[in-house]
């Protein structure tokens, strides 16, 4: 079972839509069986279309009215009944709404989506995002971004248009949290608003100490930022204990994956190097095409234009396993 809670003014064609896109929006399941509704809702047939497509079959999103199907539909019910008469239910959203009250967020934030960037003096840079959800981390709703961009802010703006783009097929959450400061979180919401999507957005950051951000233990504290105020709380705060876990766990989402991207870039490079391809071409390679992936996938003719023909036929004739 999972959970969804509603804030105010939500419909229940718009509950059931994002339910069923959040809950198979993300990958194929293994089987691909009937989905039994409870209700009707207005988007019922778009989002089967959907999920058809997702699945490579036909999804079937039926609403029974008789036999064991409907008995199904009905236990479903009773048991989602006695889930929320839980007093641990109850009372799972109390720090969340804590933070609402303290952030003048517009809604409740069950879902949010935390974005931090991860790069080692700007090479291998790539953008990081994780879900969470219900007072859970949703690995299914993990993202990550290989990136073009080498500052921190044109980083940013690069990830956070990307996850935008995908607001169609993967639907915005109640908050953004953005690990950065004040002008980062002015950034994501100029970004937003250009979309035309009204999303709360808050930022978390060290503060700064002879205009230096200190990360390590004992140095700043840290600060939560919204887009009237930036907030110190005290450390034992659990509202910025909330943040934090969620700032942290993006952060080393994406120093996890900037590792991974660094030693594949490493080792072609190397690669590269046995071929006579010098580390200085190499990165003007990088700086044109963005991505090794992207230089493999050029014609000769643009390579050769950026170095030479020699060096061009060279990088063309790598055998296909080892530039994986």
């Amino acid at each position: 079972h999972d959970f969804i809670t509603l804030n105010e003014g939500i419909d229940r064609d718009e509950a059931y839509e994002r339910t069923l896109l959040e809950f198979y929006g993300h990958e194929c399941p293994p089987v691909v069986a009937p989905i039994l509704l409870a209700d009707d809702f207005e988007a019922r047939s778009l989002v089967g279309e959907h999920l058809g497509t997702l699945f490579g079959k036909k999804a079937s999103l039926a609403v029974p009215q008789r036999g064991v199907k409907k008995k199904l539909v009905e236990l479903a019910r009773t048991n989602a009944e006695r889930l929320l008469e839980r007093p641990d239910i109850q009372h799972h959203d109390l720090i969340p709404r804590a933070l609402q009250k303290l952030c003048g967020l517009e809604r409740l934030p069950v879902r949010v989506e935390v974005f931090d960037n991860s790069h080692i003096a700007g090479q291998a840079p790539v953008g990081a995002m994780v879900a969470f959800d219900n007072g859970t981390f949703d690995k299914k709703g993990y993202r990550h971004y290989h990136l073009e961009s080498r500052d921190e802010y044109a980083q940013m703006r690069e990830t956070l248009t990307r996850r935008i783009e995908g607001f169609e097929t993967n639907p915005p959450p109640d908050l953004w949290v953005i690990d950065g400061g004040h002008t980062l979180l002015l950034l994501a919401r100029e970004l937003l608003h250009a979309h035309g999507t009204n999303l709360d957005v808050i930022a978390i950051s060290k503060e700064k100490i002879d205009a230096k951000a200190h990360r390590a233990k004992g140095g700043a504290l840290d600060q939560i930022h919204t887009p009237e105020e930036s907030f110190r709380l005290d450390k034992n705060d659990r509202r910025l204990q909330w943040v934090q876990r969620l700032r942290d766990e993006a952060h080393r989402f994406a120093i996890t994956f900037h590792k991974k991207t660094k030693l594949k870039h490493d080792q072609q490079s190397r690669l590269l190097n046995t071929r006579g391809i010098s580390q200085a071409k190499i990165a003007k390679l990088l700086s044109h095409f963005g991505t090794f992936e992207a230089l493999y996938a050029a014609k000769e003719e643009e390579i050769a234009a950026l170095l030479n023909p020699r060096d061009a036929k060279q990088i063309k004739a790598l055998p296909p396993d080892e530039k994986r």
